[in-house]
Parts: C-alpha cells; sequence; structure tokens
C-alpha cells in the first residue's frame, strides 16, 4: 500500500507540475496569432484508478487492478477568442493556475502528512 499511495501522489503532482508549465505557456503565447491554448487532463485517470481499488475486507487495500495513467495533453480546437484565430483568454488561464497551485500544494501536504504518519508509527514501537 506504501508504494501505491506515494506513487499515486507523485502522479498528481506530476500531472499538476505539467499543467502548470501548459498554463504558464498558454499565457505567454497570448498575443501569438493561431495559437490554440493546450489543457492537461489526468484526474479523470486517476479518478477511475482509485474506484478500481480491489479490496480483500472494508478495511484492507490489496492493490490496484491496473497502471497509474500518465497525464494527457490537449490542443483545445473548439474556440476562437479572437479573429486571429488565438484562443487564449487570460483571465480562464489565470483562474486556472491558481487552482492548480491550490491543488499542488494540497497534494504537497497531504505527502507531507502521509510521511508524517509514518514517523509516528515508527517512534510508537
Amino acid at each position: 500500500m506504501f508504494g501505491r499511495t506515494i506513487s499515486l501522489i507523485e502522479s498528481a503532482m506530476n500531472g499538476a507540475g505539467l499543467r502548470h508549465r501548459v498554463i504558464s505557456s498558454n499565457i505567454a503565447n497570448v498575443d501569438t496569432p493561431g495559437y490554440k491554448r493546450l489543457q492537461v487532463s489526468f484526474e479523470e485517470g486517476l479518478a477511475q484508478l482509485t474506484e478500481s481499488l480491489v479490496t480483500t475486507d472494508p478495511k484492507h487495500v490489496s492493490g490496484l487492478k491496473q497502471g497509474i495513467p500518465s497525464p494527457q495533453v490537449k490542443k483545445d480546437e473548439t474556440t476562437s477568442m479572437r479573429v486571429d484565430g488565438n484562443n487564449v483568454d487570460v483571465d480562464v488561464e489565470m483562474a486556472e493556475l491558481t487552482k492548480n497551485s491550490i491543488y499542488y500544494n494540497t497534494l504537497a501536504t497531504q505527502t507531507y502528512q502521509y510521511f508524517s504518519q509514518l514517523r509516528t508509527a515508527i517512534r510508537e514501537r
């Protein structure tokens, strides 16, 4: 269980890091004619993965049915914000960047708490 928990958190943090870079790229290209914003999706895959946990007892988790998914970068071709074909809205991107930062910080806090609990368990022996 230890390895899977850390792997899930690591995958989520890697996805959030990639999303941060993609959003930053979108913001940097706000004035580039024809640029189409990029999006990162990975939470859906992680949610499906955690739903597939195999339990042998309601108090135990014995493993995962499948591997940890990788984040996917997709181009948003569906909208166009301006006449030149660029579809980046800086306000939306800044809101997404803030949301992603909160998500990443939450994952970092969970990681700290997880290791803190392990340290406490080891000391109590």
